[in-house]
């Protein structure tokens, strides 16, 4: 639905995003919602119970998209509410999670990783060598490569949603 400039102009300030620098190596992304307007709970005929359950934050029909090119080696700590979050060719640690949404890797298939993942309602597909096994009353999954020395940790963790590590041949990067 479209809306007027001054209108669209309020609904876009109402999103914030903040970046802050830790140290040379660290750098913090945010972004904060604005808060959902409180649900009135008065039951009668027209009374929708759906807005108990939603979050008590909201996009406000924004919709953000970072792409953040970072060097190889970078260490990520990734933590994300609602969405997809993809990953492509980081040989630092990887810590990922997620509310609801998918997580995607994409890692060299000549790397050695120590793979953790686990999504409590969804599914988790490696093409890496390693152990599935169904969580707690069989609604999610979790995969777990073999207890070797890994130089690179890969700690990846969703709620309601889905998890994939793609292997990729060294060559489709160039190097």
């Amino acid at each position: 639905k479209l809306k007027q400039p001054d209108e669209a102009k309020k609904h876009l300030d109402s999103v914030q995003i903040a970046t802050e620098r830790k140290s040379d190596t660290e750098l913090v992304i945010s972004t904060t919602l604005p808060r959902r307007r409180s649900a009135s709970f008065k039951p009668d005929k027209n009374f929708d119970p759906l807005p108990v359950f939603l979050p008590r934050k909201t996009s406000a029909d924004v919709r953000v998209e970072y792409e953040i090119h970072a060097p190889r080696g970078s260490k990520l700590v990734i933590h994300h509410g609602v969405g997809s979050v993809s990953v492509i060719d980081i040989a630092g640690d990887i810590e990922a999670s997620g509310g609801r949404g998918d997580i995607m890797l994409m890692l060299r298939d000549s790397g050695s990783y120590a793979i953790d993942a686990k999504s409590k309602f969804g599914t988790v597909i490696s093409d890496f060598k390693g152990a599935t096994q169904l969580t707690r009353y069989r609604l999610g999954e979790r995969y777990a490569t073999a207890d070797s020395p890994s130089p690179q940790g890969v700690l990846l963790r969703m709620g309601f949603g889905g998890i994939t590590i793609n292997a990729v041949p060294p060559e489709v990067y160039g190097n």
